[in-house]
């Protein structure tokens, strides 16, 4: 039995990167733009949800322009970009498994008009689907 060579992608799953891309970039943006105006509250999505960190924020909007640069066969530039996300997120998983400061959380910090007290970055499980995120990427 011979192996099948794959086919050419069906038409509409060519969309779903620069769709995902489309909402993460903004999505990010938005939440930057909270934190970065004095008003990380307006950042919320919904009153229930968590306050997103910047950290988190930052991973999502660079994410989602390398989604978008993929669709655009920008390849280099957006396998860098996944590769930043993955040690940004990475970093802060291994600062949580062994418990050490490496520094992550604090790239954003200086840069913030207001830092909320007891103020961490990214939560384990943003950094964990962020990370497959940008190895995805």
């Amino acid at each position: 039995m011979r192996d099948r060579e794959p086919g050419p992608r069906p038409r509409r799953s060519r969309f779903v990167p620069p769709a995902a891309g489309v909402l993460l970039l903004p999505l990010g943006t938005f939440v930057l733009a909270g934190w970065f105006t004095g008003h990380p509250e307006t950042a919320r999505l919904a009153p229930q949800f968590p306050l997103p960190r910047p950290n988190s924020a930052a991973c999502f909007a660079l994410l989602g322009a390398g989604l978008i640069l993929l669709s655009t066969r920008v390849w280099r530039v957006a396998c860098a970009l996944g590769a930043v996300v993955t040690i940004a997120a990475g970093m802060s998983l291994v600062q949580y498994l062994a418990q050490v400061d490496v520094g992550i959380d604090r790239i954003l910090r200086p840069l913030l008009p207001v830092v909320e007290p007891g103020w961490a970055g990214m939560a384990p499980n943003s950094a964990v689907g962020i990370s497959l995120g940008g190895i995805a990427l």
